[in-house]
């Protein structure tokens, strides 16, 4: 799959295989019997450092052979609608307060051609594990026994269709390698290969045509008359005599609860389309060198736009307001976390979040959220058809946030499978541990403790963000496939119409200092496993990324010491498969970065591991790199480089998001290439003594 003439490339194929001796055919799939009769229903395994419980309600069926029949497809097109049904009924339990679950779902798997498992499973803690095998008991008996509702198959018909006229939108600029893949993977399982207009021919006239009754019909197909295997396991202590009795206990005591039909919920519509007169564009500048567009409409707003021809139908929206962490002052650093973890799902005034995704369903309609280290951000990635859509409710979540308190009840559940991983995997003590430790306790790095977390409130994320939001200087960023003057106007009529906004952002300079531990300190971290697994990591202060030349020269020397662990610790010790070695220079924080040499190895094999990287950075210092040795790792990085600048994402977030701050970034992107292929020996050698 690719650019290149199949003409020329078949007698290629030809010459290089045709040699090959052909394998004589003397395997046979082996024997793998039938499913017992009469299996174990109810079972149980303890496992102390995982991170929650998984349940799983196990319905196993013998596989069945089925030609590639479109017939075939269509049965179970509609067994995935229905599970699609229960899934999004899940996403909704979850936001409750009392869900018992930190995630749920329903899905089919076949193993081996040998069984077909349909399998409720859920993740829960310790403590509401049997509320989670009520829950999962209840929502497979509910749905067989009175089915699903009109309004919710209407959203997962729209979800299906989009996504087949998706297909075809965007089918000239589809992933080479996920297609190859694909392909593969047809041909593996003898599945008729279909283009995205064939598929669309085919499938959307069938999924409009789906009725409820034929949904609730597959679905009690499969789990009406059901006895299914309940699986109980992870952090859980239950005596072993006991164990089995007590999952079959809880499964049995939810049998008896009686249940009531969901209600149909109907259509709704969204609130917010309507912000005010079209705002006016004040000023334009074009950055040839970059296809770049700069707007600044007489609100203070600014946008900065580049049209591509990337990805047929794409469009990605980065905004940035404030000074996001920045902005802290005398908070809680844990807010940063909790507010990432709850804006979204707070919704608006005049919808929950669960109101927004049916409202958009069948459309590339939504909103995501951060507290960056130096902004408030948002972003969204749409269509051209779904653009207006997707600004409306861009600018409802600056406008109008609903900071409701249903999105704290996942949070929570989340925060608590979060101090798991981090108590029982040394990458757990990578993400949080070690980044304090790398900026001298500095508070806002790392994981917030559990109990500052569940501490704040809703009303805290309100009262740190909304003043930002309703005044603070706002930058838009938009990259992709877009008619230029149709955006003009959609910005105009959202974007523009809003209120004045400042024109400056804070500097906030004292919030910018962050200090890399001084005298060379050494620090063990330890954590609770039976895997004898450690982290190396070794770490010297470098500067920020504001020199960008010195930046990405720091950035190839961190690849020449990479391409050196790889020789001496993984081929020549053979204590680590893959070492790793970068450079992170930051924009937000003044004069702080670090590079970086990390080995995941035995732990009794730590000390040996430490000492390699020290005596390969001795060397880089004392002996330096050679032309041979920067070639084969800087050509590589120049491929990848023309293949990052044919990326919407790079042009997005690396360029333009941000450049009202950071303008230099701009005059970064007209030299990247140039500057990379200029590095020289003396420039990392330099590099590597400096630091």
């Amino acid at each position: 799959v690719g650019d290149f003439d199949p003409a020329e490339i078949e007698p290629r194929i030809l010459e290089k295989f045709s040699g090959l001796n052909k394998a004589p055919s003397t395997t046979t799939p082996p024997d793998l019997g039938a499913l017992p009769e009469d299996p174990p229903h109810y079972g149980f395994f303890a496992e102390s450092e995982a991170p929650y419980v998984s349940i799983g309600a196990n319905v196993v069926t013998a596989y069945e052979p089925k030609q590639d029949l479109f017939e075939n497809r269509q049965k179970r097109m509609i067994l995935d609608m229905a599970y699609a049904m229960v899934n999004r009924r899940f996403e909704k339990r979850a936001k409750d307060e009392d869900a018992p679950f930190l995630g749920a779902s329903v899905s089919k798997q076949s193993f081996f051609r040998f069984a077909d498992v349909h399998g409720f499973n859920a993740t829960t803690q310790a403590e509401d594990w049997e509320a989670a095998v009520a829950e999962l008991e209840q929502a497979m008996r509910g749905a067989a026994q009175y089915g699903f509702t009109e309004s919710e198959l209407r959203e997962v018909k729209a979800r299906r269709i989009n996504a087949l006229e998706e297909a075809v939108a965007r089918k000239g600029t589809r992933n080479s390698r996920s297609l190859a893949m694909g392909l593969i993977r047809a041909y593996e399982n003898s599945r008729v290969i279909l283009s995205p207009e064939d598929q669309l021919r085919l499938y959307k006239p069938f999924v409009e045509s789906v009725t409820v009754d034929q949904v609730n019909a597959a679905f009690r197909e499969i789990f009406s008359a059901a006895d299914p295997r309940i699986f109980v396991s992870g952090k859980l202590v239950l005596e072993a005599e006991s164990a089995v009795s007590e999952i079959e206990s809880a499964w049995k005591a939810s049998q008896k609860i009686e249940l009531e039909a969901p209600v149909d919920e109907g259509e709704k519509l969204f609130a917010y389309s309507d912000f005010g007169a079209a705002g006016e564009i004040v000023a334009t500048e074009s950055i040839e060198a970059l296809g770049v567009e700069k707007l600044t409409f007489a609100n203070h707003v600014e946008v900065f736009s580049k049209q591509t021809d990337f990805k047929d139908n794409e469009i990605m929206i980065a905004v940035r307001i404030g000074e996001g962490m920045l902005s802290l002052g005398e908070r809680d650093p844990a807010l940063v976390t909790f507010a990432s973890q709850t804006f979204s799902a707070g919704g608006l005034e005049a919808h929950s979040a669960d109101e927004i995704t049916s409202i958009f369903a069948g459309k590339n309609v939504g909103v995501g959220f951060e507290v960056g280290q130096d902004a408030f951000s948002f972003s969204a990635s749409t269509t051209p058809d779904d653009l207006a859509d997707t600004l409306n409710l861009l600018v409802a979540n600056i406008l109008y946030p609903g900071y409701r308190d249903e999105a704290v009840n996942v949070a929570k559940r989340y925060f608590a499978a979060v101090e798991q991983y981090i108590a029982h995997n040394a990458e757990g003590v990578m993400f949080d541990g070690v980044p304090k430790f790398l900026s001298s306790g500095d508070a806002r790095f790392g994981w917030p403790k559990r109990p500052k977390l569940e501490a704040l409130t809703m009303s805290d994320v309100k009262a740190w963000i909304q003043p930002s939001l309703d005044k603070d200087a706002i930058e838009v960023a938009i990259v992709g496939d877009f008619d230029p003057d149709a955006l003009k106007v959609e910005l105009a009529r959202t974007f523009g119409a809003m209120e004045k906004r400042a024109t400056e952002v804070d500097s906030q300079e004292q919030a910018r200092q962050v200090s890399f531990p001084q005298g060379g300190q050494e620090k063990t971290f330890t954590f609770h496993s039976e895997q004898p697994k450690g982290i190396m990591l070794y770490a010297w202060p470098t500067e920020d990324m504001l020199d960008i030349q010195r930046a990405r020269r720091l950035n190839m020397l961190s690849r020449v010491l990479r391409d050196r662990m790889r020789v001496e610790i993984r081929e020549q010790l053979g204590e680590a498969y893959s070492p790793r070695a970068s450079h992170t220079g930051s924009k937000v924080f003044e004069d702080y970065g670090s590079l970086t040499a990390q080995v995941v190895g035995d732990v009794e094999k730590i000390a040996l591991i430490r000492d390699t990287v020290v005596e390969i950075a001795e060397s880089l210092v004392d002996e330096g790199t050679n032309e041979d040795e920067l070639g084969r790792v800087l050509k590589p990085t120049l491929t990848s480089l023309e293949e990052q600048l044919r990326n919407n994402s790079y042009w997005l977030y690396t360029v333009m998001s941000g450049a009202t701050v950071y303008p230099d970034q701009l005059e970064w992107a007209k030299s990247i290439f140039d500057d990379y292929e200029s590095i020289a020996v003396e420039d990392i050698n330099l590099l590597a003594k400096e630091f």
